[in-house]
């Protein structure tokens, strides 16, 4: 059985300024600051964090693979190195999906339109995924 002493924890002391802020409460106010900016960058990020992805996979590729094909000294090798496909970073991927999960959990009664933002966000990171993954560019 764990006994917790609450005596041996010494008190949390805020820097001077900490939660003196304008707004008491989830009102107008809060909304109009904090509501507003945060909505409007989920929405932003929904689309903005496919975009390294799609530039890299049907930009930068295929532009590649021109110039590489007007070149006049290639071998099975090199193009092998073309062709292949680009390293599918988890890690990344994982990273900004966990920041719109978390975001749309933490104000989700504050702000229930945060929730269609993070189901644009995971559709478009399914399709765009999807793409990468499984259609040969």
């Amino acid at each position: 059985m764990f006994i917790s002493n609450s005596s041996l924890i010494p008190p949390i002391h805020f820097p001077k300024g900490f939660f003196t802020g304008s707004a008491i409460d989830v009102d107008l106010s809060w909304y109009l600051a904090l509501g507003v900016a945060l909505s409007n960058t989920m929405f932003i990020n929904a689309f903005t964090m496919q975009l390294p992805f799609l530039a890299s996979e049907l930009v930068a590729k295929r532009v590649l693979r021109y110039l590489q094909a007007n070149s006049t000294t290639i071998s099975q090798i090199h193009m092998n190195k073309v062709f292949a496909p680009s390293r599918f970073s988890v890690h990344s991927r994982m990273a900004m999906l966990m920041n719109t999960l978390i975001i749309t959990f933490l104000f989700n009664t504050a702000l229930p339109a945060l929730v269609p933002f993070a189901a644009v966000a995971f559709t478009l990171a399914f399709l765009v995924d999807k793409v990468r993954l499984c259609v040969a560019i």
